[in-house]
């Protein structure tokens, strides 16, 4: 400016004032590094954090997968232990009737022998061969009932023994009338896909049902199979044309007594499904065919949904 206006600069700006502009440029300077340094340091604070967030979202992640998990066998555990107990239960009740099965059959061969110890005295003492032959048919009638309540027992010695299983029903029970003779039988199936919790003695129960009703004989031309839904059970109902059962017999024929124990015995039938509290009744109006209705709780059957 001197060279220029032959002036110097301190005669227009005083020294201190470039002091303070230096100052304030230092600052300034300053200022700037420091905010450079600070935006670095806040993007790489921001990144770490970005960086923990998303370590965060994959532990949170990982602990929600897990506690899903630990729900699922949560409920698998329940479900055991809940079959386990039903299991418990229901093999309980089928020894109690297992042990109540042996003492009938026990009460009978003794009373078997008792008559035939009777007998063969009095064949002894038999004036002539006529008479002794009545005796002796008589004693032979008897040991083939000794004979049948062995086989009896050999049959549904296993009762109990194995635990409760789901069954489909419709299975079981064709299996069962494949040992009877229905072919002159028409057979209409109304019922959804439907699982019962019950002893594997199951298809037994239903071949002793389906042979009350082939005992008809020819009178007897349709079966039909066909469910009702109520509030905590589902009934079964089994009925078919022809005779049907007396008022006065529809208990009786759940008696153990009951047309002999030719291995179908309506008695076992109903103990076995009683095993995990199926009921079975018979429910038909006499002269107007068979009906059993067998009652399954809530809790002992189950409807499979079908994929189509």
């Amino acid at each position: 400016m001197q060279r220029w206006y032959s002036i110097t600069a301190e005669e227009i700006i005083p020294a201190f004032l470039w002091w303070i502009l230096g100052g304030v440029a230092s600052l300034a300077s300053l200022f700037v590094m420091m905010s450079y340094l600070l935006r670095r340091e806040v993007r790489r604070k921001t990144a770490e954090l970005a960086r923990q967030n998303e370590e965060l979202v994959r532990k949170n992640e990982e602990l929600r997968a897990a506690y899903d998990q630990l729900t699922a066998m949560d409920e698998e555990l329940k479900d055991n232990f809940y079959q386990l107990r039903k299991s418990e239960s229901a093999l309980i009740q089928a020894r109690k009737k297992l042990n109540l099965l042996h003492t009938l059959i026990s009460q009978d061969i003794r009373n078997a022998f008792f008559n035939l110890a009777g007998f063969i005295q009095i064949s002894k003492e038999s004036e002539s061969f006529d008479e002794a032959k009545i005796i002796f048919e008589k004693e032979e009638k008897i040991l083939q009932s000794v004979q049948d309540n062995l086989s009896f027992s050999e049959k549904y010695q296993n009762l109990g023994i194995n635990q409760p299983r789901w069954q489909n029903f419709e299975y079981v029970l064709l299996s069962a009338i494949s040992h009877l003779d229905l072919s002159h039988i028409s057979r209409r199936i109304d019922l959804p896909d439907i699982e019962i919790f019950a002893d594997p003695l199951l298809e037994d129960a239903f071949l002793s049902i389906m042979d009350a009703i082939a005992r008809q004989g020819d009178q007897v031309t349709r079966i039909g199979l066909s469910c009702q839904k109520n509030a905590d059970t589902i009934t079964i109902i089994i009925e078919s044309d022809g005779q049907g059962i007396p008022a006065n017999e529809k208990e009786q024929v759940f008696k153990w007594e009951y047309l002999g124990k030719s291995g179908t015995s309506l008695f076992l039938a109903r103990e076995i499904l009683s095993i995990t509290d199926i009921s079975l009744q018979e429910t038909g109006e006499p002269d107007a065919g068979i009906r059993f209705e067998i009652t399954v709780p809530e809790s002992e059957y189950r409807i499979v949904e079908t994929n189509e």
